[in-house]
């Protein structure tokens, strides 16, 4: 199964289902705290990302639009920082996604 073939909703309702089973097995307080820990970090992080893209797209449109505030090298700039956080969440992506797959192919 290639990466572009799996369905969100899908691993979605895998990953609740997996969650309300380890709820009920004891998992502790401390390791649910660490879960939603990582979940704000990585929400964080994508909003982050998500910022870093709008202001590139921001620079450029004044840069096409002559805007003497920003200069194109400012812009060129934050394009590139934009896709290289872009390129590092696809990647992290890519690493949860081949975990899960790795995980749910495990024998029991």
């Amino acid at each position: 199964m290639s990466v572009g073939s799996i369905d969100p909703s899908r691993l979605l309702a895998e990953m609740q289902r997996l969650s309300a089973a380890a709820s009920q097995s004891g998992v502790t307080a401390r390791e649910q705290t660490q879960a939603v820990g990582f979940k704000n970090a990585l929400t964080e992080a994508l909003a982050k990302v998500n910022d870093a893209q709008m202001q590139a797209g921001e620079m450029s449109d004044k840069v096409m639009k002559g805007d003497p505030s920003v200069t194109l090298a400012q812009a060129m700039l934050a394009n590139q920082k934009a896709s290289v956080a872009f390129e590092a969440t696809v990647q992290v992506r890519n690493r949860l996604v081949q975990a899960y797959q790795d995980i749910m192919n495990m024998p029991i």
